[in-house]
């Protein structure tokens, strides 16, 4: 297993001694693409891709586009875009942010609102490596854990752990390896005949330190009955003051110059413009 580590940001932007106020932009809401430009999504790959060779002195073999969703950039919140030019003051420039996977190492594109300007990142959300728990412990009682992030770190916040749930948790934490691996688990709840629960990707956020656990839950059939699905994961080298957190996500796909590519939006994108942009508007 392998961690990133991510390397820190630059500063982009320096406050001017004499601030002089520039031109009001269009606003564009946090999470929604202009749906009037349909080429928009294409030439943001193309461009995040560039740039990503560019960076690596090599046509990159294995490219996934992971996410891309709108984003407002601030003098305060700047992001990897490019300074503007002769542009000093307050601010707050619609954009655009594309995250790329490539060889295991998550990158970020950022982007103003029409895709004409844009830059690789620094420093990004890190995918880490992580495990079921599987043969390592059981969960005889899920519902339990309803709507609450279980987190061990060691062998006695296990052991705390399987005291306080009476046992109704299980787990054999002599083959863990706490100086590595973090326990972490919750429960799902739908109203369905089946639940399936598949841990697509752990990341680190970084700034705020958060470790994201991204899940898709897929209930089946019409039952009106609730269904309960337990995911407990061992994730390797997240630290110490991360906090988890479990979200879960929506995985579509969408034809790109024609092929087929899935992508993951987060919950705040507007899905119908992503798959209007990547089909160029058909």
């Amino acid at each position: 297993m392998i961690f990133l580590l991510a390397i820190a940001c630059e500063e982009f932007y320096t406050p001017a001694a004499s601030p002089t106020p520039g031109p009001t932009p269009t606003q564009v809401p946090p999470g929604a693409l202009p749906t009037d430009e349909f080429e928009l999504a294409r030439n943001i790959v193309d461009s995040a891709t560039e740039a990503l060779e560019n960076r690596l002195g090599r046509v990159p073999s294995d490219v996934r586009l992971d996410s891309i969703e709108g984003r407002p950039f601030t003098r305060i919140s700047p992001g990897c875009l490019p300074p503007p030019e002769l542009y000093e003051g307050i601010y707050n420039i619609p954009g655009v942010v594309a995250g790329l996977i490539h060889e295991g190492i998550r990158y970020e594109y950022h982007a103003d609102a029409i895709g004409g300007n844009g830059a690789l990142c620094d420093s990004v959300p890190q995918l880490l490596s992580f495990t079921e728990l599987a043969g390592l412990g059981q969960i005889l009682d899920p519902e339990r854990f309803v709507g609450e992030t279980v987190v061990a770190i060691d062998a006695f916040e296990a052991n705390a752990l399987e005291l306080d749930s009476e046992g109704t948790f299980i787990v054999d934490d002599g083959d863990i390896d706490w100086e590595n691996e973090d326990l972490v688990g919750t429960t799902f709840a739908q109203t369905g005949c089946n639940l399936a629960v598949t841990v697509d990707t752990v990341e680190w956020l970084i700034d705020p330190d958060v470790v994201r656990v991204n899940v898709f839950e897929n209930a089946t059939g019409s039952c009106e009955q609730e269904q309960f699905k337990s995911v407990f994961l061992l994730v390797e080298g997240a630290p110490e003051s991360a906090e988890y957190e479990f979200r879960s996500v929506e995985r579509i796909t969408v034809d790109l110059g024609g092929s087929m590519m899935e992508v993951t939006p987060t919950p705040d994108i507007q899905i119908e413009a992503i798959q209007t942009a990547l089909a160029g508007g058909k």
